[in-house]
């Protein structure tokens, strides 16, 4: 052989890889707008409106609102800026579709180290992108604050775990991370202990570099939650103090989170199919269990998925709660990407036999499939209260123009954990040239009187 050939040779499996890590991004993006395709059409909801406003104000710290999130904001302001009034939605929807896609991917990217199987990080990387918990941060505009952190934290993930000994260049872009992942939202303060904490499982050690790393993420943390302390703009809901009612909601979110990611409807309607669910998941979890002794990275896997959950939730244990219809998932986004590894892990890694490999492959691509449609169904409700909104929006902007005090009954909250107008019916309104101040019934007009039940 020549030199020049096995300089060829020599590089061919980094562009095989390369090639196939391309084909993979090409899967998941599109896949992404493939299942939430009927995401685009849903429009501005709820706290959509307020946000939109401060974003075409430039409004990075907006003073009537008690969270700093520039980060996105900036992003939607860059969208309405290049887009038309009415395309605008649409392309904000796609900005969370494409990262849940971008997500998915550095999912791959992150198990194909903690695994030695393609097949299984292809799996993973899958499993977040269809996962039904997902619904809330992908298909609700304002959950851009959530798939953001994530979008940071998994590049965090990429980056910390690249090699054994960190390089100063790769200790720097850690830290830029950080201040992305705290600029996208305030519980991105938890960066440095996910940093050593995936460093661990990827590497089973912590090296001294590593450590440091550690320090300066939280040192920056600390100094981005004293400033906003001295400047009044901390939220002390995120700051973490259990009780027990917090405990009981993180037992039981977490729980309905890992083994029955379902809707209250689709429970109520296929009641036989949510029992198969949560029996089939806690089965698999079960026997990977027992096979962690054939992996010696398994055991350190499951442990990611517990603790880097309870990371991921700590800074909002006080708010955090998934209730039957899924609201708060956008909780449990990040914590997701760990939850699929560790499910694509336990179904299909450490197995002896090729039947049982065949076997395990298929159920995978059973359950990837059955999860998108799951989640094509948890979107109806989103999609519902699309046309709710735009009925009571009908009706109020309806009203004489001689109304400036009115009155309204039964603005609803949410579609069946859709959210409606929850928030930002005034500033809805704004943007159909109406503004109104709301009073009690008996103090509006009759012709100023709406009731929305």
């Amino acid at each position: 052989m020549t030199a020049g050939e096995s300089e060829s040779a020599s590089r061919h499996p980094d562009s095989h890889a390369l090639g196939f890590t391309i084909g993979i991004a090409v899967v998941l993006i599109g896949g992404a707008f493939v299942l939430y395709r009927p995401a685009l059409r849903i429009g501005l909801l709820s706290d959509d409106y307020a946000l939109l406003l401060w974003a075409r104000r430039l409004e990075l710290a907006p003073p009537d609102w008690g969270q700093i999130r520039p980060l996105p904001i900036l992003a939607w302001w860059a969208i309405a800026d290049i887009t038309s009034t009415g395309r605008t939605p649409a392309v904000l929807h796609a900005l969370n579709v494409a990262l849940h896609g971008c997500n998915a991917l550095l999912v791959f990217l992150f198990a194909r180290r903690l695994t030695d199987s393609r097949l299984t990080a292809l799996a993973a990387g899958a499993v977040f992108l269809v996962l039904p918990t997902s619904v809330e941060p992908v298909a609700w505009a304002s959950g851009i604050f959530d798939v953001m952190l994530a979008t940071f934290a998994l590049l965090l993930g990429v980056v910390v775990t690249a090699r054994q000994e960190l390089r100063p260049i790769d200790a720097a872009v850690c830290v830029l991370l950080t201040i992305g992942m705290m600029a996208a939202k305030e519980t991105g303060v938890i960066a440095g202990p996910l940093a050593l904490l995936l460093y661990w499982v990827r590497w089973s050690r912590l090296s001294r570099r590593v450590i440091l790393l550690g320090l300066t993420q939280l040192v920056l943390a600390g100094s981005y939650a004293l400033g906003r302390e001295l400047t009044g703009r901390l939220d002390h809901r995120l700051v973490p103090h259990p009780d027990i009612m917090a405990l009981s909601r993180l037992v039981s979110g977490t729980t309905r989170f890992f083994f029955m990611p379902l809707h209250g409807d689709f429970v109520r309607d296929h009641p036989l199919i949510a029992v198969a669910t949560g029996a089939a998941i806690m089965a698999i979890v079960v026997a990977w269990v027992f096979r962690w002794r054939t992996r010696s990275n398994a055991m350190r896997i499951g442990v990611l998925a517990a603790l880097g959950t309870l990371v991921c939730i700590a800074p909002a244990i006080r708010l955090f709660g998934i209730t039957p219809d899924l609201q708060g998932t956008r909780y449990v986004y990040l914590a997701g990407a760990w939850w699929s590894i560790a499910l694509a892990a336990a179904l299909l890694d450490g197995w002896d036999t090729r039947s049982l490999r065949v076997a395990t492959t298929a159920i995978a691509v059973l359950g990837v499939v059955s999860a998108a449609s799951v989640t094509r169904r948890h979107l109806e409700p989103w999609t519902t209260a699309r046309a709710v909104r735009d009925r009571v929006l009908q009706r109020l902007i309806a009203m004489p123009p001689t109304c400036l005090q009115a009155a309204a009954a039964g603005v609803p909250d949410n579609v069946a954990g859709a959210y409606v107008f929850r928030n930002g019916l005034n500033e809805a309104l704004m943007t159909l040239g109406r503004s109104y101040e709301w009073v009690e019934t008996e103090r509006a007009a009759p012709e100023c009187r709406a009731d929305l039940n």
